[in-house]
């Protein structure tokens, strides 16, 4: 007969199993151990950062945000290179 903590530990599992099914790829469930089930690894998928892990092209809205998730946003006037001095005055 299974215990109150048994019971909790299988009811969690299973509404995180429906979770993750639910999400479309975004939330997944990597690994998982224990009889029953109390420990598990899980795995968050984001398409903009994958994307830019294999180089491929993403929105700009989408790099900035990643650029200041990683706390890099310092980083970001070293892609665009000094234009120089502008003209002078006409």
């Amino acid at each position: 007969m299974a215990n109150a903590r048994d019971l909790r530990l299988q009811s969690d599992y299973q509404h995180l199993r429906t979770l993750a099914e639910g999400s479309g790829g975004t939330l997944g469930i990597e690994s998982a151990k224990g009889r029953p089930i109390d420990q598990y690894v899980l795995v968050y998928r984001c398409r903009g950062i994958e994307r830019l892990e294999a180089g491929h092209s993403v929105q700009v809205s989408n790099f900035i945000r990643a650029l200041r998730a990683l706390q890099l946003m310092q980083n970001l006037d070293r892609l665009i290179p000094d234009s120089g001095p502008g003209p002078g005055p006409l």
